[in-house]
């Protein structure tokens, strides 16, 4: 058995009957389903009702894992004394946890079967190190048994998980223009589609700054500019790669329909759009990366996934701070 990665809570006290381990395990898929279901109506109220869906699924699955620990025999006197204890459940997904996989703005499919796997080998780890301590076989076999179950819920949402990342991939390249993914075949090809990429996103975000100045929000608007600011230093960069090659720059400008948005948006609702940009310039060098034609596009793919990624977290936090 491996032991707990440091981000396991760790048992103060390991139970010494397999009856109060069981109810241990019962108490933990109950608080990790009630997080779950929280977490539902959170994307439901959203407006995401894929999300809502999945989350709604876990839970069940959740509820699947209890009863399936009840039939190995749990009395309620057992669940009473384990509803006293002050145990922290390793499974049940924090509010931090689901801030960290987008909360949510930023919630995916992929991101939210990340969650589960996450919790699910953090309980691994806690039964793991709950069997290394007992003191008894009896618990030591029982913490062993709930250890693998754990295991095995890991290796079937990691499957989803991946089938996830390949379905939000297709979804990229099948929404990409048609300068998109499958048919940017050379170097000069991708520097010229990122060129136009990141131009926009320099335009939007110096238009989201003016929205947040407009409405108050100067931090934020100040810290938008200096995004802009170092995406065009991104854009010099491959101008200078493109040389004469470089396209011409376009008007850039934003939707008609999204100035409407923005004339209405909150502080938060305007750096939610940022962060939706930021995350489909992600998106998109990631598809190129995975599928670039020879490796100078996936190496600059890379590059330019890595700038992606930083404005993406930056926004985020601007995002964490309204």
């Amino acid at each position: 058995m491996k032991s707990p990665d440091a981000d396991s809570p760790i048992v103060p006290q390991p139970p010494k009957s397999t009856a109060t381990l069981l109810a241990m395990a019962i108490s933990m898929e109950r608080e990790a389903a009630a997080r779950y279901d929280e977490l539902a109506r959170e994307m439901a109220s959203s407006g995401n009702p894929e999300l809502a869906d999945l989350f709604d699924e876990l839970g069940a699955e959740e509820r699947r894992h209890e009863a399936h620990i009840l039939a190995w025999g749990v009395t309620p006197a057992d669940l009473s004394k384990q509803a006293e204890m002050k145990w922290r459940s390793p499974e049940a997904p924090s509010q931090e946890d689901s801030d960290a996989a987008g909360g949510v703005h930023l919630m995916t499919p992929h991101r939210a079967l990340s969650l589960a796997v996450h919790n699910e080998e953090r309980a691994f780890a806690f039964f793991s190190n709950i069997a290394a301590l007992a003191d008894t076989a009896e618990v030591r076999e029982r913490a062993e048994s709930l250890a693998k179950e754990e295991l095995a819920h890991v290796v079937r949402l990691r499957v989803e998980r991946r089938r996830a990342w390949r379905a939000q991939t297709e979804r990229a390249v099948e929404s990409a223009p048609k300068e998109g993914v499958l048919s940017l075949r050379s170097l000069p090809a991708l520097v010229n589609r990122a060129l136009s990429v990141e131009r926009e996103a320099a335009t939007r975000c110096a238009e989201f700054a003016d929205t947040l100045e407009a409405g108050g929000d100067t931090k934020a608007a100040e810290e938008l500019r200096k995004l802009a600011l170092d995406i065009s230093a991104v854009i010099a960069g491959l101008e200078n790669r493109a040389g004469e090659n470089a396209q011409t720059p376009g008007t850039g400008h934003t939707a008609q329909a999204d100035l409407d948005v923005l004339q209405n948006a909150s502080p938060q609702g305007v750096l939610s759009l940022a962060l939706a940009d930021a995350e489909d310039a992600l998106d998109f060098y990631l598809a190129v990366g995975d599928a670039g034609a020879t490796q100078d596009m996936m190496e600059t793919a890379q590059e330019l996934a890595q700038h992606a990624l930083d404005r993406f977290n930056r926004i985020k936090s601007l995002l964490g701070n309204t």
